[in-house]
């Protein structure tokens, strides 16, 4: 895509600043959808179809500012992990642009949402050890910073590879943590963060639970995460709640109740254009139709859902996906 004319550019700018304020960004995000519009708006601050080159000016006037820059950067990177999936790399490569920014300008609070946007990619791709390299400098960082809603996030960010490590007493304490400040503080959202922080917490000390024998309480959890993520509005934290929930229901062996969840999971996925939990949903919905009289049909949804999947740069769950 070429670079927008100046007076193109200038529009762009104060739609995308206006619509991406505050409370209005949510709603037309979580409740509209429109992250695609959002994207097309954004795609004309950068040069060609490289998402890490934000354009650095136009006619007199025009150019942006470093802190205009790093806002593109931020928005188009969580809007970019929203719809093309954790693994997406474009979204990597923005997240990567502004913590050089971050630094440049010392934004400690951007510099947090720009190391989350990294460590999701890392969880999604990478090895482990990469991405606890990841979650442990989210976590100082978010202790130098006393914030509440950052130290819960960062437990989140702790809980979620140690958890996928088999180290699970470690990820429930962290998860459990992460809770408790919550429960003790209730923070509000970050808007440069994709997902409500204890929403990640809540799904993860469910799962720890269930490993550790604690079916009643994980039960429990599982329930709670869910109708929290339906009343913060925040659509992408009900889609990871589905998730998790739809995965748990597995585990129990349930399924008409992981049918039920994995296809909530694809219905909101689909009308928020999440791609990588459309998959998910894909990949459940189809273990649990092939274990009810449906095995042709399931295995189908199954590999289309691994296809998916892995289309949309996913490697994580791979073993656990082909072990269905």
């Amino acid at each position: 895509m070429a670079a927008k004319p100046a007076c193109t550019v200038s529009l762009c700018v104060k739609f995308t600043f206006r619509a991406s304020n505050g409370a209005r960004v949510a709603f037309a995000a979580n409740v509209l959808g429109a992250r695609g519009a959002l994207l097309s708006a954004l795609a004309h601050f950068f040069e060609g179809d490289r998402w890490g080159a934000v354009v650095q000016g136009g006619a007199a006037g025009q150019s942006l500012m470093a802190e205009d820059q790093l806002f593109i950067l931020m928005q188009a990177g969580m809007h970019l992990t929203a719809i093309r999936g954790m693994g997406a790399p474009e979204a990597h490569i923005c997240y990567e642009r502004a913590e050089v920014l971050c630094q440049t300008l010392e934004r400690p609070l951007a510099l947090y949402s720009a190391l989350m946007g990294q460590w999701l990619f890392s969880l999604i791709t990478d090895r482990l050890s990469v991405t606890m390299r990841i979650a442990k400098r989210v976590y100082a960082l978010a202790q130098r910073q006393d914030n509440a809603t950052l130290i819960i996030n960062a437990c989140g960010t702790l809980a979620s590879p140690l958890y996928l490590m088999g180290d699970f007493e470690a990820a429930y304490q962290h998860a459990s943590r992460g809770v408790q400040l919550w429960r003790s503080d209730t923070p509000s959202k970050i808007e440069e963060i994709a997902s409500a922080p204890v929403v990640i917490c809540l799904s993860f000390k469910a799962l720890c639970e269930w490993h550790l024998g604690e079916i009643d309480a994980s039960r429990t959890t599982t329930a709670q995460t869910i109708s929290l993520a339906k009343a913060l509005g925040d659509m992408y934290a009900l889609a990871e709640a589905l998730f998790f929930a739809t995965m748990l229901g597995h585990f129990e062996r349930k399924a008409a109740e992981v049918e039920r969840l994995a296809s909530d999971l694809i219905d909101l996925s689909t009308r928020q254009h999440f791609a990588l939990y459309v998959a998910g949903g894909e990949i459940l919905c189809g273990w649990a139709r092939s274990v009810s009289n449906c095995a042709a049909g399931g295995l189908v949804c199954l590999e289309n859902g691994i296809k998916d999947w892995r289309g949309n740069g996913g490697r994580l769950f791979m073993p656990y996906w082909l072990t269905l």
